[in-house]
């Protein structure tokens, strides 16, 4: 089979899936994770076939599945969390994981296919606009800070593993009347987990940076925060 015949039929089965009235949160995960969804009557699978852009490991297939079914459980935390605020059709599903910058690695091959094109949410139907030179330097900059800085490295994993459990449980104990979550709350309570974790204060971050990492962590890099990101990288320092 070509290459070409392969992606021809993975858009058209992408197609039928994007032609639903409705989807469940996992089903619309799944698309957003650059697989097919499972079929709806006898399949138990966690995930069906990839879809162009992403591809199996041929070597590593298990930690390829483990990989996916991860990512398709994280993106389906944040759409269940949402789905009372908009249909469950394809289109509000895409366009709110737009929002969380959840760009799907089949986008590009269904801007090209007009069926599917016309099936995309209006934001997803033309490409984002190129990062700046200056921008991709402060973004990796301040990647590069993140992963080797301890205080960051605890934040990284002790504070975003009781991030995601906050989040997991609605956040309970540390939202609003309207069901949204208090960031300063929240930062304290991953400030706690870190504590527990590291009992030494000086590897503890400051409150301020626990709350600013809290609000990305909302924000799920909306595609407005590479560029706020890049442009205060050189400034920010972890406290």
């Amino acid at each position: 089979m070509t290459e070409e015949t392969l992606e021809a039929r993975q858009i058209a089965a992408l197609r039928e899936w994007l032609e639903q009235d409705t989807l469940s949160a996992h089903e619309a995960a799944c698309l957003l994770a650059g697989v097919l969804p499972p079929e709806r009557e006898g399949d138990e699978r966690d995930f069906g076939a990839w879809l162009p852009g992403r591809k199996a490991w041929e070597d590593v297939r298990e930690a390829w599945a483990f990989k996916v079914k991860a990512e398709i459980a994280h993106k389906e935390v944040i759409l269940r969390e949402n789905e009372s605020r908009h249909d469950q059709s394809p289109k509000a599903y895409l366009a709110l994981g737009a929002t969380r910058n959840f760009m799907p690695p089949w986008l590009d091959a269904a801007r090209a296919d007009p069926a599917c094109h016309s099936l995309l949410p209006g934001e997803l139907q033309t490409a984002p606009p190129v990062e700046r030179p200056i921008q991709i330097a402060n973004r990796k900059k301040a990647q590069d800070q993140w992963a080797t800085d301890d205080k960051q490295a605890l934040m990284k994993g002790a504070g975003r593993e009781e991030f995601d459990r906050l989040r997991a449980a609605g956040f309970v104990g540390c939202i609003r009347e309207d069901g949204s979550p208090i960031v300063i709350q929240v930062a304290l309570a991953v400030l706690e987990a870190i504590r527990k974790i590291e009992p030494d204060p000086k590897f503890h971050p400051s409150p301020r940076t626990a709350e600013r990492r809290v609000k990305e962590w909302l924000a799920e890099d909306r595609p407005d925060n590479a560029a706020a990101l890049s442009d205060n990288a050189g400034a920010y320092m972890a406290k």
